[in-house]
């Protein structure tokens, strides 16, 4: 084992290149780390653009390995850009301003306790979901934002204490089951997590938490034999022009949801409708499995599904789950291609059918839709991994949803290709104010990526950026993500509860709270301003230059510091400590 103490970047895996007009941060830095130590560190590992290879059909790669090592007293624990080649295992995160914080990166994180929350951002889609299995999670969240992902984001067999839970914000396509939310404000909260795709919250058990689940926006999830217990609110709370998946339970083979419920379910009088299948709860409201009442309609099944497997470490049920009902097609047979265009034409001659009774219409579009966000996927996956990666673009680019034309953006970036980007962002014709943030936000990124030390974020850039991601829609994520990125400030969801009480938010962190200012500076000054300084503890501020030298130090004792580090231009590195352990750390250009 081995100990890294006191760094700037604790194992630095990047490669800073400039070609032509754009600003690469090349990897290929493979790290193996066993029984060891990092500590103190602003970064305790630094990861940069890897494992794309074999992603797109060029060779095999390499995965990085982190197992039964520590990691404290960082600002960022491990920090991502843009790298799927990451196994994480018995490791244990402590005292961390955050344990994880990664952009379009995708990781095994496995058997590891984290303390201090992991931020998974994406600034445009990702291709592969990650995989988090078998770990402890205490006091903080889980937060995925808008990930477009090809496939599925699992989060399994897991416990989560305390904190705020799991946060789903933006297009994500994910299968959550046998965890366990103990004690948690929320359980499960989705945000506008996406329309007709199979996602699937099944097997968890959810005891002691404020909301079981609290639902906003647009989203097409089933809700499956989850276990629910103490719940001090309600179980499933479904807001205003909310959406889950229209049929909760299988229509097919007349089978329950499952659900065994403590709190029922809420929702809004103007949510999307959907039906509930139970057998067992369809009389009996004295049954856990009594949905409750709302706008959603009870449907009697026949059979009625058990909660033998509600939470961690146990087996899989052997029931039908969304993602294995009869939607399939054959790469190997070149057959999608069809399949997928014969559903589009279903789905077409369904939208142009006036006769059909509009409920039966609206469950069978439900249906067709998630089959076709499937294949569509399943088809671009295989043209990927033979090596097809322009067909998998050309491909995605001519479908009409901004979901696919971003993964065809995705895969143009993954290859590095900034000035294709450019054009490709050039050529995409807006329609709607979704599509206009992403072009917009895109462009941004693209204009930070030609030039990353001297990038300064425009006042109106600044604004457009926040209001993108303030948006209620799916893709709002990947501007949440540059905005933290580029200001390190993040951008919240905040709402009402349906009983009119305010909602319990994720805690602002400290780092939030901060502000340093301006960014360039022309003179010798530099502000810190903090919101509230807590009366027992020390805060100070040093300044270093790129040689890792400090230029200035000194202590603050008001909430507005104003700091002289001189005459000579260049980068400076703000580090703000609060007894002793830094809680915020960023870059200043003076020019």
């Amino acid at each position: 084992g081995a100990v890294i103490q006191n760094a700037l970047i604790g194992i630095n895996t990047t490669d800073n290149t400039t070609i032509g007009f754009y600003n690469y941060d090349f990897g290929g830095g493979i790290i193996t780390m066993d029984n060891s130590f990092i500590k103190e560190c602003e970064k305790g590992i630094k990861l940069a653009p890897y494992g794309w290879q074999s992603i797109y059909g060029n060779g095999p790669d390499e995965q990085s390995s982190i197992t039964n090592s520590f990691i404290e007293n960082c600002v960022i624990g491990i920090f991502a850009e843009r790298n799927i080649g990451l196994d994480v295992t018995y490791t244990e995160f402590n005292h961390n301003s955050d344990d994880i914080e990664s952009y379009v990166s995708s990781f095994n994180l496995t058997s590891n306790t984290f303390n201090n929350g992991v931020y998974m951002y994406s600034i445009y889609p990702n291709i592969y979901g990650s995989l988090v299995n078998d770990n402890h999670i205490y006091n903080e969240d889980f937060v995925v934002l808008s990930q477009g992902n090809f496939s599925p984001f699992v989060f399994d067999n897991n416990r989560m204490y305390s904190g705020s839970g799991l946060w789903i914000e933006g297009d994500l396509d994910f299968e959550v089951t046998h965890n366990d939310f103990l004690g948690s404000i929320f359980g499960i909260f989705t945000y506008f997590s996406g329309d007709n795709m199979y996602n699937v919250i099944q097997d968890n058990l959810f005891s002691g938490t404020e909301w079981g689940n609290i639902v906003l926006g647009e989203n097409d999830t089933e809700y499956l034999t989850n276990c629910f217990e103490n719940t001090a609110q309600v179980d499933m709370e479904v807001h205003g022009s909310a959406s889950i998946f229209e049929i909760q339970g299988n229509e097919e083979d007349s089978e329950s949801a499952g659900n065994c419920f403590d709190a029922k379910i809420q929702t809004a009088s103007n949510s999307v409708s959907f039906e509930y299948w139970t057998k067992d709860g369809f009389e009996n409201t004295t049954s856990c499995k009594f949905p409750g009442s709302g706008n959603f309609i009870v449907v009697r099944a026949d059979f009625e599904l058990a909660n033998d497997d509600c939470g961690s470490g146990l087996v899989a049920p052997n029931i039908p789950t969304a993602s294995v009902r009869d939607c399939n097609c054959d790469p190997s047979k070149n057959n999608c291609k069809g399949i997928i265009a014969s559903i589009q034409a279903t789905i077409d001659a369904l939208l142009n059918n006036s006769t059909i009774d509009i409920w039966v219409k609206t469950k069978e579009l439900a249906k067709l839709r998630r089959c076709l966000d499937k294949l569509i996927k399943v088809h671009v996956r295989d043209l990927i991994g033979r090596g097809n990666g322009e067909d998998a673009i050309n491909f995605l680019s001519v479908q009409t949803d901004l979901r696919y034309k971003a993964m065809a953006y995705a895969i143009i970036m993954d290859q590095m290709e900034y000035d294709k980007a450019r054009q490709f962002l050039n050529n995409f014709v807006t329609f709607t104010r979704e599509e206009i943030d992403f072009v917009n936000t895109q462009n941004i990124f693209l204009d930070y990526l030609a030039d990353r030390e001297n990038y300064t974020l425009s006042k109106s850039n600044r604004s457009m950026l926040y209001a993108a991601g303030k948006r209620d829609n799916p893709t709002s994520g990947y501007s949440k993500s540059l905005y933290y990125k580029l200001t390190g400030d993040r951008i919240l969801v905040n709402f009402t509860h349906l009983d009119g009480s305010d909602s319990k938010t994720r805690e602002i962190k400290e780092i939030d709270k901060i502000t340093i200012y301006p960014n360039p500076i022309s003179d010798e000054y530099i502000n810190v301003s903090i919101d509230k300084l807590e009366s027992e503890s020390i805060y100070t501020v040093s300044v270093y230059n790129t040689m890792g030298k400090m230029v200035i130090t000194q202590r603050i004792a008001d909430v507005d510091t104003r700091l002289d580090i001189g005459h000579t231009k260049g980068l400076y590195i703000i580090s703000l400590n609060k007894d002793g352990k830094t809680i915020k750390t960023e870059k200043i250009v003076k020019y």
